[in-house]
């Protein structure tokens, strides 16, 4: 009986200091599959499933002139918006929140501004549809970066 005793003196504050440990092993995203490798794993298997779309657009029609570029560029983007859409609906594990939510909202951003650049040119503002454009693979760049150093391998596509 005095063996059982002890052993709860000294096994109860160890197993709720293990369990503690353990908590926040996943909260800081160490552990797999809630932590931050089983989040890569299935953020990018998000953005994977669009790869085939987006390959079948086939290469950037640049020198067919502005009206297809812009015409598949429309294409594209809406494979990216599904794609980040997907992206977005996995929880993050707290211990990379951070990076992830700045990784996903440069994407957002060059997202958005691939949208308007190709509004402009069915507009046929030219001039503008350009500088968005331009506006948009630099924060695309950006966005891809980010992702990267949040430990991203596939997310963002398109970029």
């Amino acid at each position: 009986m005095g063996d059982d005793k002890r052993w709860l003196k000294v096994g109860v504050p160890v197993t709720g200091v293990l369990l503690a440990a353990i908590g926040l092993l996943y909260a800081s995203g160490i552990i797999a599959p809630f932590g931050k490798t089983g989040y890569i794993e299935r953020a990018d298997a998000a953005c994977a499933k669009h790869r085939p779309a987006l390959a079948a657009l086939g290469p950037d029609p640049r020198s067919a002139g502005s009206h297809v570029f812009y015409a598949h560029l429309q294409r594209v983007v809406v494979v990216m918006r599904a794609a980040h859409r997907d992206w977005g609906k996995i929880k993050v594990p707290p211990g990379i929140a951070s990076s992830v939510r700045d990784a996903y909202a440069s994407t957002d951003t060059a997202i958005r501004l691939y949208e308007e650049s190709v509004e402009e040119a069915r507009r046929g503002d030219r001039a503008k549809a350009d500088a968005y454009l331009q506006d948009a693979n630099k924060q695309g760049q950006l966005a891809f970066t980010k992702s990267r150093t949040a430990g991203l391998n596939v997310c963002p596509i398109g970029f």
